[in-house]
């Protein structure tokens, strides 16, 4: 059964104007990391504390790998962490501002990113973020001819295959309905399926659900790269209509929405 998506909109929550925040958890609880404070739900409470991070923007990727919470700047490059409480900067890019809509994923505890927008340029470069250095770098690929540009993917990871996969996507006016696939092993790409259906533009990528998720005309639609399958959910309430941001707690199988008040 699809998980129920959760309103929150309690008494002492914080107030969205735009979407200059990001939604995050850990455990059991759900944070907001907005300029100034960072914010806390947990038992059905809010709590609030300062931060001294005195950023650009506060509008960050999240993902987490093996409990640990990492936040990645939406454009590339900064890269902040989240322990006990508290947010810190661990890396020494700042924002790119060029891989927006990019697939950010862990191998072996390795951070990767593949793709993305900026500058007026689709990218096809596939970076890791080597924590001793605090830098990102790049990885050669073989594209066996194949077109991997785009943005806006949906993607996941395979440990066992050691392989991952895109989905959807566009460049330019294009849109992509196939699902492209890189061994790590043989360093290849090649065309693994294909959805069979183009789905609009202005669908909403959800990138830290359990599968890929995307969230379009009111409908949830989950994938299964693998069995090369994806689900239609119709939702029966509002909830998600023009909300602004959406993050799922694995842990507590919940989702917290933002919506502008």
């Amino acid at each position: 059964m699809f998980t129920i998506l959760i309103l929150l909109l309690f008494q002492g929550s914080p107030k969205f104007l735009d979407n200059n925040h990001t939604l995050f958890s850990q455990k059991e609880s759900f944070y907001v990391f907005k300029k100034d404070s960072l914010y806390k739900f947990n038992k059905d409470e809010w709590s609030g504390t300062k931060h001294n991070l005195n950023l650009k923007n506060y509008n960050f990727n999240v993902i987490e790998d093996n409990g640990n919470v990492f936040l990645i700047a939406k454009g590339g490059g900064m890269v902040l962490s989240f322990n006990n409480e508290k947010l810190e900067v661990i890396s020494n890019s700042s924002f790119w501002d060029s891989n927006f809509e990019s697939f950010n994923f862990f191998r072996n505890g390795t951070l990767f990113s593949y793709g993305g927008y900026g500058h007026f340029n689709t990218r096809d470069n596939l970076i890791f973020f080597d924590k001793d250095s605090k830098e990102w770098f790049d990885i050669k690929l073989n594209q066996n001819g194949l077109d991997s540009r785009r943005h806006q993917v949906i993607g996941s990871y395979n440990n066992k295959t050691e392989a991952f996969y895109i989905g959807l996507g566009k460049k330019d006016k294009y849109l992509y309905s196939d699902i492209l696939r890189y061994d790590f092993k043989t360093k290849e790409w090649n065309k693994y399926a294909d959805i069979g259906k183009l789905f609009g533009s202005d669908y909403r990528v959800i990138p830290n659900y359990k599968s890929p998720l995307i969230i379009y005309k009111g409908q949830k639609i989950t994938f299964d790269f693998l069995n090369k399958t994806y689900n239609i959910y119709e939702d029966e309430s509002s909830a998600i209509n023009s909300f602004i941001q959406i993050h799922y707690n694995s842990f507590t199988n919940q989702f917290l929405i933002s919506k502008k008040k």
